[in-house]
């Protein structure tokens, strides 16, 4: 479960009906990874939305030659990781 509030500020989902965000707050679980851990890859062709909700996260494309880091609570951090599928970038 992740709290509605936490919800609310993160983009687009902010845009949800109340009743809708009560239902993904009790559809979606975070996940806490250990340093250094992969979230996805260049090139992955997955659907998930990933969302930094605590801590930092490094942000690579070595085809754009690309590199930053992302911290939680910061105004990037309201946007999912790198949403263009396939991904565009890693992210550790």
């Amino acid at each position: 479960m992740i709290e509605i509030g936490i919800l609310r500020n993160l983009v687009p989902l902010s845009t949800l009906a109340e009743r809708n965000l009560e239902r993904l707050s009790f559809e979606l679980s975070p996940e806490q990874l250990p340093k250094g851990a992969v979230l996805f890859r260049e090139g992955d062709g997955d659907h998930d939305a990933c969302y930094l909700l605590e801590g930092g996260v490094e942000i690579v494309s070595e085809r754009l030659r690309r590199r930053r880091v992302l911290q939680a609570g910061t105004p990037d951090a309201a946007f999912a990781l790198a949403p263009v599928r396939p991904r565009d970038s890693t992210a550790t």
